[in-house]
């Protein structure tokens, strides 16, 4: 009896499945495959007692070189990948007319030619002796041949030697182009090849290496078979080796492939856990690059501490500068017009003591020359001791006067240093309130507050006076800061109280989300149940399948009498079969779809409530930072 015709795989569509497609009462046989994603359409009318032809999957490049030698050489046909089963497709090609290169004629083309071979031997390590590369453009006979066997070598076959069999050159190259299937091969003759490097002959000749070079490098560059083939499409990976097993399954007249779906679904879960993993291994390196960046961001960088640091120095040495001259200087000059004083003092004391050495000089020489008594003696004595102890008593005077002098002075310059110091905290301040700079009379205007021993009548430059300058200023900037404290202390009672009610919102968002979160979880146990009832569905539906198959085989042995309507009754089982496979491809895709809207819909609720999460926390983070 006629075994009920058998169904292909459908084209692959990587959004959603499509039913398989049920070939036609006569349709023609298929007479070539193509490794491409997308399969043809193949009917199989084998008997059951005849197993299928099995396609072979073809020859399979390697990355780097295939061989195309005699008793392991295949057709070009082949080695781009595919073969051709159509009868009679060798003796249409030896058929077909000749054609003729005409673009050997062009002097452009040649050139192109020559450079490719000269560019394809020069980078595979081509040599001989006496090689020049002016011998590409005009060769000599053993040049032609040194070059045609590196190549064939090279491009072709790298175990094949040449004149091994004992054959002429020239019969070895006729014979090796005709199995490569050289298309021009009528314009090459043995005439030709013998006389290579004429004007005549070289361009046949050169135009058939470039063809040889052309062809292995692309053959180089064609991939492996679809089992081996790696593509950087993810899913032409995946789907190239389960769509080819399951061919080689259906060739077989199997129709289910189990084992090929499960893997395919084992490839996928490894590829998500690859994904999820590597998602991962991002988030954690791009954690850590954040971590790294703010403790780089955190403090300042080498640069910026350097500029600091010579800002500071700039500084310092226009202070040291001011100071120096500003106070050094002028403490200079009156410690030198004070020198001068004492020196002119001294001078005058030194005068005055020569004339009261010579003042008693001569009075001693009176008194020598009177005579006194013993009561005047007496009273010079007492008066003596009475001068030497006033002497010493203006002489302690003095030095507690200096020392109070020098007590007095460098509690000056401690008060001058502490000033300094208040004035240098003082500055910032007073330009970050605006109350610098001040305008003062003459049209100066002034940027800090500064001391100037220049001027010691006030120390302050002059036209600058605090009660009429600085006072009232200051009046005015802490009336101003006042009310600002003020509008501002209305502004934080007023936020905190929306802040409150942005709480309660939050609050009841935070309801609405586990409410959510609750109806989410209720769906997904229904997606759960849709998924058991499915599959109790499709176990149904498989053991109604093997029912049917049992009950044709029991019509089919039951009698010869009843073939007919064994077989009506078959034809009625499979339609059966095939409306219960459709229906159930339909629910199945219906509830796929009631299943995905499902998921959107959460995917929706999820995404405006992380937005109004996000606005909400926007708006405290502002609140707070107000």
């Amino acid at each position: 009896m006629s075994q009920p015709r058998r169904m292909t795989l459908a084209s692959l569509d990587t959004n959603k499945r499509a039913p398989a497609a049920k070939p036609q009462k006569g349709a023609p046989p298929v007479t070539g495959l193509r490794a491409r994603p997308s399969l043809v359409v193949r009917p199989s009318a084998a008997p059951a007692s005849q197993s299928p032809r099995r396609l072979d999957a073809g020859p399979r490049l390697s990355n780097a070189r295939m061989s195309l030698a005699p008793g392991h050489r295949r057709s070009m046909g082949m080695a781009m990948g595919r073969m051709s089963l159509a009868p009679g497709g060798l003796a249409l090609a030896a058929s077909a007319p000749p054609i003729k290169d005409t673009r050997l004629r062009v002097k452009n083309v040649r050139a192109l030619m020559e450079a490719n071979v000269t560019s394809f031997i020069e980078h595979t390590g081509f040599s001989m002796p006496g090689w020049n590369p002016r011998l590409v453009h005009e060769p000599t006979q053993s040049a032609f041949a040194a070059m045609f066997k590196h190549i064939y070598r090279e491009c072709i076959d790298d175990s094949y030697q040449m004149g091994a069999e004992g054959k002429k050159f020239e019969d070895e190259v006729m014979l090796l182009l005709k199995e490569m299937r050289y298309p021009f091969i009528d314009e090459l003759t043995k005439t030709k090849l013998t006389a290579a490097g004429s004007q005549q002959n070289w361009p046949a000749c050169l135009a058939m290496l470039d063809w040889v070079v052309r062809l292995g490098t692309q053959c180089a560059q064609v991939g492996s078979g679809p089992l081996e083939r790696e593509d950087e499409n993810e899913l032409h990976a995946l789907f190239f080796p389960f769509l080819w097993k399951c061919y080689e399954k259906f060739w077989d007249n199997q129709d289910e492939y189990p084992e090929e779906t499960a893997a395919l679904e084992r490839a996928f879960l490894d590829k998500n856990a690859e994904l999820g993993a590597s998602v991962e291994a991002l988030q954690e390196a791009k954690a850590s690059v954040d971590e790294e960046l703010a403790a780089l961001t955190a403090k300042a960088s080498p640069l910026e501490r350097e500029q600091h640091e010579n800002q500071v120095l700039r500084g310092d040495i226009i202070k040291f500068t001011k100071y120096h001259d500003e106070i050094l200087v002028p403490k200079l000059e009156k410690s030198r017009r004070t020198n001068q004083r004492l020196h002119a003092a001294l001078d005058e004391h030194r005068a005055e003591l020569k004339e009261k050495e010579k003042e008693r000089a001569r009075r001693q020489s009176l008194v020598c020359a009177q005579d006194i008594s013993g009561d005047e003696f007496d009273r010079m004595i007492g008066e003596r001791e009475w001068l030497a102890q006033e002497l010493e008593q203006l002489a302690q005077q003095n030095k507690d006067a200096v020392e109070q002098c020098w007590k007095v002075e460098l509690h000056l310059t401690k008060l001058h240093a502490e000033v300094e110091k208040r004035l240098k905290t003082f500055a910032p301040l007073a330009q970050r309130v605006h109350l610098f700079p001040l305008h003062l009379s003459g049209r100066t205007q002034l940027d800090a507050l500064e001391l100037v021993p220049s001027n010691p009548a006030t120390m302050l430059p002059p036209g600058l006076d605090i009660r009429r300058d600085v006072r009232p200023k200051i009046d005015a900037l802490r009336a101003r800061e006042t009310a600002r404290f003020r509008a501002l202390s209305e502004e934080r009672a007023a936020c905190q109280e929306a802040l409150d009610q942005l709480f309660e919102a939050l609050e009841r968002l935070r309801r609405a989300c586990r409410a959510a979160v609750t109806r989410m979880d209720a769906l997904r146990d229904q997606i759960d149940q849709v998924g058991r009832i499915t599959n109790e569905e499709e176990d149904a539906a498989s053991a109604e399948h093997l029912r049917q198959e049992e009950l044709v085989r029991t019509i089919e042995h039951s009698s010869q009498m009843a073939l007919q309507q064994a077989d009506a009754r078959l034809a009625a089982a499979q339609l059966q079969l095939q409306e219960g496979l459709e229906s159930s491809e339909a629910e199945r895709a219906a509830m796929h779809d009631e299943m995905c809207n499902a998921l959107h819909t959460l995917l929706d609720l999820k995404v405006r409530i992380s937005e109004g999460l996000d606005t909400i926390d926007d708006a405290v983070h502002g609140a707070l930072h107000a």
